[in-house]
């Protein structure tokens, strides 16, 4: 098995409506997952990141989502946020 890497290496952050773990590929499949040491939030995002398909079809126009980020980056920019060890 592959090195275990740390948060921090993973630059494991806090997530966004439109990316985070929580509707990751790459954490349902635990691919990621389990090679990041710690808990992972469904709320986190890592540096790799793929959405999950959607069955259902994209829901989101690409204007959305850019707005939506821009919303998320500014709530981010203004509350601190801080990782439980």
């Amino acid at each position: 098995m592959a090195r275990r890497i740390t948060q921090a290496e993973a630059n494991y952050r806090k997530g966004s409506p439109v990316e985070n773990c929580g509707i990751c590929a790459f954490t349902k499949a635990t691919i990621v997952a389990l090679q990041v040491m710690g808990d992972i939030s469904p709320m986190g995002c890592l540096m790799i990141y793929r959405a999950e398909r959607n069955p259902f079809g994209k829901t989101l126009t690409p204007n959305e989502i850019v707005s939506i980020r821009a919303m998320a980056a500014e709530v981010i920019s203004h509350a601190p946020f801080t990782w439980r060890q």
